[in-house]
């Protein structure tokens, strides 16, 4: 591990220097991340064990022109200290343009983006690896001087290597419309259609004379499709209660279209990859929450949030063993202080915070309760 984080580092003051030298061209720019998060439930079980996870990021943008196309590339690196087989690398690209579609003050532009993700495990364990290929293509449009349109469309598809059975195809089309008034509020209604597609491999004996013979068997691939669509929901309000502090207040509907279910693999919980653990297909209910931010003095920010879901599962392991449905109300309160120093030698802006998130999860299965408190310390640079 050493050798390892030697690298890290290595390459993150390579990034720097090279990216200081290249700002007077206005080209390159960047940033460097270290955290440090204790959980004392990292895999959500019901009596978890205490994880130390540190994270490494940097971040480099090339951007050529001032109103062209930009590249982005990142790296980072999650180690554990204690489940030392679970740390993992993380490598993304991004290619990403921005345009107005005509001269106006108001910001309406269109923004289209490509990306490629991959992780790995740092022990060389595949079970959780991962790449990821994604397309996005959004824009805002004003119909009136209070009244803003925002739509989009996202796709991406997402592979493990080891578990091929459980790669998938992402499409999801948006469209918000905010409306602003003279008092500092803000109405927004979401309303997004997804869809998730799975293509799962069935493999099947099949026998005939000459393989029986041989002492040998036919294998036979087939492909089966497993779709589920769902339509998602959202309000949310927002106003600025004084000149340096505001609150929104949010509610999203999940439901699904059809009958199918997504795959529920409870075998996988020990994986840190959410659509693992939970996939958020596989579940019917509504979330409700609300969030309070403070711009403090000394450069300091406050934000506090809470959360609160309702959720009726489709699918699971539990279902076909006790045959009946899983219901979950999970509960989330979120603390968040940062402090910004300016004026910072070589660098744009220096950035340090402090996180604390509660978690609790009732289920009518023991097996799903559970819940995890988190720390997280943090530290970043821009250039």
């Amino acid at each position: 591990m050493k050798k390892i984080l030697s690298v890290i580092l290595s390459a993150f003051l390579t990034v720097l220097i090279f990216s200081y030298n290249s700002l007077t061209a206005q080209e390159f720019s960047g940033g460097v991340n270290y955290s440090i998060l204790f959980t004392d439930n990292p895999y959500r079980l019901s009596n978890g064990t205490n994880e130390y996870i540190n994270s490494y990021q940097a971040e480099l943008n090339y951007s050529p022109f001032e109103n062209g196309p930009g590249l982005t590339y990142s790296f980072g690196l999650n180690d554990f200290r204690n489940l030392t087989d679970r740390s993992y690398y993380n490598h993304s690209v991004g290619l990403n343009y921005s345009f107005a579609l005509w001269d106006t003050s108001h910001g309406e532009n269109i923004s289209l983006g490509a990306a490629y993700v991959y992780k790995t495990n740092t022990s060389g364990e595949s079970t959780y690896s991962y790449n990821i290929y994604s397309l996005n293509a959004s824009g805002n449009f004003y119909l009136d001087g209070s009244l803003l349109l925002s739509s989009g469309y996202n796709y991406s598809r997402k592979n493990y290597p080891s578990l091929y059975n459980l790669a998938y195809n992402d499409n999801s089309l948006f469209s918000r419309l905010s409306l602003f008034f003279e008092t500092n509020t803000a109405i927004h209604f979401e309303i997004a259609v997804a869809n998730r597609g799975y293509s799962i491999k069935d493999m099947t004996v099949i026998e005939d004379l000459h393989a029986k013979n041989m002492g040998m068997s036919k294998n036979n691939v087939s492909l089966k499709e497993t779709n589920i669509t769902q339509l998602r929901s959202m309000l949310k309000i927002s106003q600025s209660l004084f000149e340096n502090s505001g609150i929104n207040a949010y509610y999203m509907l999940r439901n699904n279209l059809d009958k199918n279910n997504g795959i529920s693999l409870t075998e996988f919980m020990y994986s840190d990859d959410d659509d693992l653990w939970d996939d958020p297909y596989i579940y019917e209910g509504y979330d409700i929450g609300s969030e309070f931010t403070q711009t403090l003095p000394w450069n300091l920010s406050l934000k506090l949030s809470a959360q609160y879901s309702d959720r009726r599962y489709k699918e699971n392991l539990v279902d076909t063993v006790y045959f009946r449905q899983r219901l979950d109300t999970k509960k989330e309160f979120w603390f968040e202080l940062t402090k910004k120093f300016d004026s910072v030698p070589l660098v744009k802006s220096l950035e340090a915070g402090f996180e604390y998130m509660y978690i609790i999860n009732d289920s009518n299965e023991n097996y799903f309760t559970y819940k995890n408190n988190l720390f997280l310390l943090k530290v970043g640079i821009s250039f």
